[in-house]
């Protein structure tokens, strides 16, 4: 409610078309794998904490390295993304 659709619209577009112009396509790609991975580093947190509190067995234990493994993967790719030049 900050500001009206029609603002917002104008700041995105003058904002994409200054990124277009200023970088090549794949470090829009990589910064757009950055924040997908991110986005999904979020999820699988939330996911891993949801998990703790499970009950004890050998779901949770699995669940929980599934989690931490794919959170790591995801860390490392929104850290070090390179663009593919």
């Amino acid at each position: 409610g900050w500001f009206s659709p029609r603002y917002s619209y104008l700041m995105m577009s003058v904002c994409a078309i200054i990124l277009i112009w200023s970088t090549s396509i794949f470090e829009i790609v990589a910064y757009a794998s950055r924040a997908f991975a991110f986005y999904y580093f979020a999820q699988t947190i939330i996911a891993f904490q949801a998990v703790i509190t499970w009950p004890s067995g050998w779901k949770k234990c699995g669940a929980l390295a599934g989690f931490g493994v794919l959170a790591v993967v995801l860390a490392l790719v929104t850290l070090f993304a390179i663009p593919a030049d």
